[in-house]
């Protein structure tokens, strides 16, 4: 087990710094004690970075990940794979993600960025988690990310039913459930509102951008119907 920065913390330091920041993920260190929120712990790795590994194999390649929250999918995919560029739209996570990194003893490219709009670098993989739902338009984003990378690991939301419709930019109508985002917070995206697509909807559209579409996990949480997809190209 490869000794961590963060290891040699003492607990009152450790205490401090969880007590500096305001904190909604926690991971924990060689010893086992945790830093950040100890309700809502992360494995380094977890199931969705072991998967994209399985899936694509990370070592050596390039990764894109969208939406680093606090980092720890940053800190996993670091580990493992060649280079990691993390794209993130909230300054005090940007902060927290960098922060973890050092303490973790890994280096990733952290960068603000509006992920509804911004044009991401060219990667072998993205690795897109928690991010898609906060999204007024899905289906224009993930074409944009179609020819920029070889595969796609994705992780989101879907919709039950869908009341609503809205044309995307591939010219289709696509059914869809109007989310309103709470007014502040980490969970809450850039807009006053995103748009979640039927799972039906939301793999025609990857079956319609990638040669290889599966689904790894599909599972009911308390915010409703999760997805976990990997996609690849040739």
């Amino acid at each position: 087990m490869n000794r961590l920065p963060i290891d040699d913390f003492s607990d009152a330091d450790l205490h401090a710094l969880n007590l500096r920041h305001t904190w909604v993920t926690g991971t924990k260190d060689n010893r086992g004690r945790v830093l950040g929120r100890p309700g809502s712990i992360y494995d380094i790795p977890d199931w969705n970075v072991l998967e994209a590994d399985r899936f694509f194999g990370l070592s050596g390649k390039s990764v894109v990940e969208f939406g680093s929250l606090e980092g720890a999918h940053t800190i996993a995919l670091a580990q493992r794979a060649g280079a990691v560029t993390a794209l993130e739209g909230r300054d005090e996570n940007i902060e927290k993600t960098r922060l973890r990194l050092r303490l973790y003893g890994v280096t990733a490219t952290v960068l603000k960025a509006d992920i509804e709009t911004c044009t991401p670098p060219k990667a072998d993989l993205f690795f897109h988690s928690g991010v898609l739902y906060h999204l007024q338009d899905p289906v224009g984003h993930l074409m944009r990310l179609a020819p920029l990378s070889g595969g796609l690991l994705l992780n989101t939301h879907h919709a039950k039913t869908a009341k609503e419709e809205y044309v995307a930019p591939d010219r289709k109508s696509h059914k869809c459930w109007i989310y309103k985002e709470p007014p502040q917070g980490y969970k809450a995206g850039l807009r006053p509102f995103s748009r979640w697509l039927l799972l039906e909807d939301l793999l025609g559209v990857l079956g319609s951008l990638y040669s290889r579409v599966e689904v790894l996990r599909d599972t009911v949480e308390r915010n409703g119907p999760r997805v976990t997809i990997a996609c690849a190209r040739g």
